[in-house]
């Protein structure tokens, strides 16, 4: 994959900087998801991420919209028995970073064996409402090495594009209470903060910023644009 040189977009309705990126080969899966490894006829991974509020999962829809029978939406958590359990510990009181992390790791397992390898290997285009760049911000915040999350994250196949839609913890906390009055402990002032800086100085390959404060509908489209691109560069 090539390295991390896409730019910020300021313009993202234009798309005419991007470079598309290609995956590298996916490797060694965990033992769950070994047996759907992806061949030649994968499809697209792309993934949407950013702060709680940011639209991500909005635009993760629209995309999804635009591209019809060719697209496969996911999210995580799952809703598959570990994601559950971590839905669960939001309400129960939130598990240890340590232990939180690996419940992702399971989830990510169990859902790529189950929904997302299958969707690649029929050419579907996967979209995905968080991957491995949340893992990365979410538990990074805890405390948790980001070399570590990395590692851990190693097996797993990286995304041909990630975006990345940026906005502050102050606006992303506006729109949260707005939309859910009762916030949960994943969405606290003081670990959003962290969580922005994390993603603010973070360097992934394939990652394009955007702006989570331009309209919808211009995110859409620009949106759009660069995954035609991408989807031309791997014919």
């Amino acid at each position: 994959m090539a390295p991390n040189n896409s730019p910020s977009l300021g313009d993202p309705a234009s798309g005419t900087n991007f470079r598309p990126f290609r995956r590298r080969p996916a490797g060694r899966m965990p033992e769950r998801a070994r047996s759907q490894e992806v061949d030649g006829t994968e499809g697209l991974l792309i993934c949407f991420e950013g702060l709680d509020g940011s639209g991500k999962s909005t635009q993760a829809r629209l995309l999804a919209e635009a591209l019809a029978d060719e697209a496969a939406l996911f999210k995580e958590p799952s809703s598959g028995p570990y994601g559950k359990k971590i839905r669960e510990s939001a309400g129960k009181g939130r598990l240890s970073p340590l232990s939180e992390h690996r419940l992702f790791l399971a989830d990510r397992a169990h859902d790529l064996r189950f929904n997302i390898l299958p969707a690649l290997k029929r050419g579907k285009t996967v979209i995905l409402d968080r991957y491995i760049v949340s893992n990365l911000a979410y538990q990074g915040a805890l405390g948790l090495s980001l070399s570590a999350v990395m590692e851990d994250n190693s097996p797993f196949p990286p995304p041909d594009l990630v975006i990345l839609l940026e906005l502050d913890a102050a606006e992303a906390l506006k729109r949260i209470r707005r939309s859910r009055p009762s916030a949960e402990l994943f969405e606290e002032e003081g670990y959003l903060n962290k969580v922005a800086a994390v993603l603010k100085n973070l360097d992934y390959p394939a990652l394009i910023r955007m702006d989570a404060l331009l309209p919808p509908e211009t995110l859409a489209e620009g949106i759009l644009k660069i995954v035609n691109l991408l989807k031309e560069s791997a014919l």
